[in-house]
């Protein structure tokens, strides 16, 4: 990874965080985008000390914000010269239904919409060969139905706020594998790991019902952050674009997840979405 340069939303905690470091170790040069920047610069101070000579650097991003997502695609274009690998782990707690400076649903805008926004600007900077990693996990298997992502109609709940971020990351990246299948740009999603930390940011009652989650569904968080490391730099997953991987072994996702129909009806809000605030990412061509 001596000459791949890696960008990491979410990187100052949990999986983006862990597999950063292991990039860094493993010599990539790590680009944190973060939106508590004071905190992103105190996680590369402390690297910077253990690892003389790595190579780290922040850029701040609020992915709740269209126009700071646009402010961090220009800095990115200013600073380097290509994207080798992109991975999207950001989450935020979000108790209450909120809207996003855009007015957009702020869970839907902060774990997806900020995303696709992010990755669809950053394609034309993408050499072949490069990777887009995105965090998900088992509670995606939860979301029985795609209606209303925005929560315009029915009633959010944190719960409900985190199945819709979980699909919307496998349904993403099944879109991307198959528009970039020509240009040899790999697009990965992987189960980050449900544990005690993840129920806490989401809001999420300490119930019984929870508690079985964890021991369904939970994993300790440096196997997640493995099997992004695993996902964005082994060879051993060429030809897997669009897969769903657990422990860096390619797992099937739900029926949900995998529907076509409704991938292509989540790019499609997604785009109008941008459009509507003028801030459109470049059109991609059909796949």
């Amino acid at each position: 990874m001596h000459d791949k340069t890696v960008f990491i939303t979410g990187g100052t905690t949990g999986v983006g965080k862990g597999a950063a470091e292991r990039l860094l170790i493993l010599g990539a040069r790590v680009v944190l985008l973060a939106r508590n920047v004071p905190k992103a610069e105190a996680v590369c101070a402390e690297w910077m000390a253990r690892y003389p000579g790595s190579r780290v650097a922040v850029i701040p991003c609020d992915l709740a914000s269209l126009e700071s997502v646009t402010e961090t695609v220009r800095r990115i274009q200013e600073k380097f010269i290509r994207v080798d690998v992109l991975i999207n782990a950001a989450g935020r707690r979000i108790r209450e239904k909120a809207l996003s400076v855009d007015g957009i649903d702020l869970s839907f805008a902060t774990h997806h919409l900020g995303h696709f926004a992010l990755t669809t600007a950053l394609l034309d900077f993408m050499p072949p060969g490069a990777r887009i990693v995105n965090v998900s996990s088992e509670t995606h298997k939860f979301a029985w139905s795609f209606e209303d992502p925005l929560f315009e109609i029915r009633r959010y709940t944190p719960w409900r706020a985190l199945l819709t971020a979980r699909l919307c990351a496998l349904l993403f990246t099944a879109s991307l594998a198959e528009t970039l299948r020509d240009r040899n740009i790999r697009a990965f999603a992987l189960h980050g790991g449900l544990v005690r930390s993840d129920i806490a940011h989401d809001g999420l009652d300490q119930t019984k019902g929870t508690f079985r989650l964890l021991r369904l569904f939970g994993i300790d968080p440096t196997v997640g952050a493995t099997t992004a490391v695993f996902l964005a730099s082994s060879p051993e997953v060429e030809g897997q674009s669009g897969r769903y991987f657990k422990a860096r072994r390619a797992v099937a996702a739900s029926e949900l997840a995998r529907d076509k129909t409704v991938a292509q009806k989540l790019w499609t809000r997604s785009m109008q979405l941008l459009d509507k605030f003028k801030r459109p990412p470049r059109e991609l061509p059909a796949g």
